[in-house]
């Protein structure tokens, strides 16, 4: 342990540190606890032992983690999470610390300093994001800016597995978030004086203006992303042909575009004939500046920090060791910005380093002699072959978080890197040189533009290709922090297979492994879990049983803007690892239950469908039948008094229609919904689809059969359903009312609410809480909080 931290201390030092942020995050252990820990630590540092206690130093640095975001995580009263709830425009003033400019003229500007207006003005801690729409000026680094808007809090996820766009930002430190229409409605009332900062943040939008006025329009989004790190104006169609091809990284700025930028500054500082140690000096002073101009985002920092290593060993001729710049690196990002250890970004960027110095090295000892590139005399293929290990190494490593955060494997990419990364250097190098010999004579600018069309044209056709290839990627469900552990120490140990005492550890971990997850399948008892989800204005629940029998009930609505069916019920399936569904149950032809179904039955397999016997003109039901046919899936129409039954505790009794209802009557689609009690063990839940008054007198009908621990409100909470018999006779301890925000029909009706209230029972709104979701072993039902 003692040669390892002299070997490697910084390394070491990040990695207790990085423990203490992880254990005060998870814990929530009050900030005065770690004040007093640290300080007893401290005390005994200094009296107890001597300067070789190096365990005690390394808790020091533990404990100085947890207290770092115990810190960072205690907001003030003044915060500007506080003042989100107030539900009218506010005047602010704030002072701009980023801008970035999206699609179509909007941009977003993250805004520090804060003050409000409450009858006098007040300061307000913390970030605020304020998106303008329609953005017609640019705006600069340290403006103090004036505006009226309504502040609120960054959107919570609207169903489990989305993306949480509120921790996503509070990250960033980034508490609040304000929209404005147009720029004209925001007044400059103070402009900052020259600093380092805003002037790298001129020169980042003269480079900007550069490119826009020297390449075509869809040249100047890619370049932008990589000379500036500006990604905003990139199409949501290309970034996708990135993200499937596996090369998304390329168009973040990091090491490799650092690493262009210092070889550029190397050249011209050589140039100018400096001295060598003052020639790396200002190479540094110049990385730091473009850090400065990207907005110091952590791929740079890191990159930037590990340059400045190298570059400050050169001068203090002191050797390099990359895991200790790495670990400095790490540690001084975290140590101004405790949260960034949980930034997506910033663990991709250092695993993905280490991947590439510590697996390749492993994989280039573990390869026969004649397969290791040394041994390959042709430049260029040596060149290919390291660069394929490279991308193997990089994807080895960053595979778990890959998993974990975007739930898919990239198989194309290993192939798509050995021809992306040398053309993304070519048109990095060559946009350096374009941004710099531009600003001395603009000719040259558009010359390099030209050249610049035609090589970012052959990337796009490159990515295109790959992005389109067979199984350039999987899906694979989430997978848990568990998991991820697994995952690398089954890596590391493979990866060191060579030597005799792993070979012992590895036969030890898979016997150990198999045992906990033998005993954990012999001793867990699985529980039923039933999702509510969110998808507006319309209905869709999936049913999970224990015998891995899904029921997918309602699918949402289909329309202009969204499909429910493709943007929330897929991505929780493929997360949750659900191919199949068993009973696909759609309780009546209406767009707002049955639009998601079409492209469920396109990308899922459906076992069989259920579906009222009564047929709709519209256009989406005719889809549905269409695309069941041709898929073969069989259509039920199950009536009144059918029994269903799943493993040996899940039983469906359909309660509505029956077949007479149907025949006798000529009901509207609502009240022909079908309605079933689905019971697992001793907790019952009522799905009742749309129906009002007319089918809800048939339903109380069954009296206490009806008694539900979980209710589906009928008709998303109408004034024309929940009838008083209904919710007598059923005495639901929950009601789940699927509802969209501010719909045109004011649904649910606050009569219908009250007589949910005066039963005492808790209603959960999808409008106001988003998804329900309830697990149960069958004795009670349990409400989870997954955000």
């Amino acid at each position: 342990m003692l040669s390892n931290f002299q070997r490697f201390p910084l390394a070491i030092i990040f990695t207790s540190y990085a423990m203490g942020i992880i254990l005060s995050s998870l814990f929530h252990i009050p900030l005065l606890y770690w004040v007093a820990l640290l300080l007893f630590a401290l005390i005994t540092e200094l009296t107890v032992f001597n300067k070789k206690s190096y365990p005690i130093f390394l808790i020091l640095f533990f404990l100085l983690g947890g207290m770092n975001y115990g810190v960072t995580n205690t907001y003030p009263q003044n915060h500007i999470s506080s003042i989100a709830a107030v539900n009218r425009p506010i005047k602010c003033r704030a002072k701009i610390t980023k801008t970035e400019n999206l699609q179509q003229s909007s941009a977003q500007i993250i805004l520090n300093d804060i003050q409000i207006l409450l009858g006098k003005w007040l300061p307000f801690d913390g970030k605020m994001l304020l998106y303008i729409e329609k953005c017609d000026r640019e705006y600069v680094y340290g403006d103090q800016i004036e505006f009226s808007a309504k502040i609120s809090r960054p959107a919570l996820p609207d169903n489990p597995g989305e993306f949480n766009y509120r921790r996503y930002l509070e990250l960033k430190n980034i508490y609040a978030t304000t929209w404005i229409e147009t720029g004209d409605k925001i007044e400059i009332y103070d402009q900052a004086s020259l600093s380092i900062p805003r002037y790298a943040n001129l020169v980042k939008i003269k480079i900007i203006d550069l490119i826009d006025k020297s390449t075509d329009s869809r040249t100047a989004p890619i370049l932008k992303a990589l000379i500036t790190g500006a990604r905003g104006e990139i199409s949501d169609q290309t970034e996708q042909l990135f993200i499937d091809s596996g090369v998304i990284h390329i168009l973040a700025v990091s090491g490799l575009h650092v690493g262009y930028v210092t070889l550029v500054f190397l050249l011209i500082f050589g140039f100018l004939r400096f001295p060598l140690k003052t020639k790396y000096l200002l190479t540094i002073l110049a990385l730091w500046f473009y850090a400065a101009m990207v907005q110091f985002k952590p791929s740079v920092v890191r990159a930037v920090t590990m340059a400045s290593c190298i570059l400050l060993g050169k001068i203090m001729e002191r050797p390099y060791n990359i895991y200790n710049a790495l670990g400095f690196a790490a540690l001084l990002q975290t140590f101004i910005m405790p949260k960034q250890l949980f930034n997506v970004g910033f663990q991709l960027s250092f695993v993905a380093v280490f991947s590439i110095v510590y697996i390749y090295n492993r994989i280039n000892s573990l390869l026969p002699e004649n397969f290791k590139p040394g041994q390959i005399s042709n430049k260029s293929m040596r060149y290919v072959y390291q660069l394929f290990l490279v991308s193997l190494a990089a994807q080895l490593g960053t595979l778990p978080l890959t998993i974990y955060y975007f739930n898919r494997v990239p198989v194309i990419s290993i192939v798509a890197n050995i021809f992306a990364i040398p053309l993304v250097g070519l048109i990095g190098a060559l946009g350096f040189a374009q941004v710099i010999l531009g600003f001395i004579w603009k000719g040259i600018s558009i010359a390099y533009g030209e050249v610049q069309n035609l090589l970012v044209f052959l990337l796009r056709n490159i990515i295109k290709f790959f992005a389109n290839f067979p199984f350039s990627f999987f899906d694979i469900s989430q997978i848990s922090i568990i998991h991820i552990i697994i995952i690398y120490s089954t890596l590391y140990i493979t990866l060191n297979l060579d030597k005799q005492k792993y070979r012992k550890y590895f036969l030890i971990f898979i016997l150990s492994i198999s045992n906990l997850w033998i005993w954990q399948k012999a001793l867990t008892r699985p529980d039923m879990e039933l999702i509510f989800f969110d998808v507006g204005q319309g209905d869709a629940a999936l049913i999970s049983l224990p015998d891995n029998k899904n029921i997918l009930v309602d699918c949402g609505a289909r329309g202009f803007h969204r499909d429910y069916g493709r943007e929330v019920i897929a991505p929780y399936l493929k997360k949750a690892g659900i191919r199949k569904i068993d009973i696909l149950a759609i309780s009546h032809p209406h767009n707002d239950h049955i639009g998601g179904v079409p492209y469920i039955l396109q990308n899922f397999e459906v076992d069989r469908i259920w579906e009222t016997n009564i047929a709709s003109k519209s256009r989406v039901y005719k889809e549905v039948n269409h695309i069941a046919d041709s898929l073969n899936i069989p259509i039920y129409n199950p009536h009144a008094g059918d029994v269903f039954c799943y493993g040996k505790n899940a039983i469906i009794r359909i309660l509505h229609p029956s077949k007479k209802f149907l025949l006798k009557t000529s009901p509207n689609f609502n009240n022909a919904s079908t309605t079933f009690k689905l019971s697992y063990n001793n907790i019952d839940i009522l799905f009742t689809g749309d129906v009002e008054k007319e089918a809800e007198r048939y339903l109380a009908l069954y009296e206490n059969d009806l008694k539900s621990e979980i209710l589906k409100v009928p008709h998303h909470g109408s004034s024309t359903s929940s009838t008083p018999d209904l919710i007598k006779y059923t005495a639901p301890r929950y009601a789940l009312i699927s509802v969209g925000n501010k719909n045109k029909f004011g649904h649910p009706s606050q009569k219908t609410i009250k007589r949910y209230q005066d039963w005492g029972t808790i209603i959960h709104r999808t409008d106001q809480a988003g998804a329900l979701v309830v697990r149960t072993k069958g004795k009670k039902p349990n409400i989870v909080n997954w955000y």
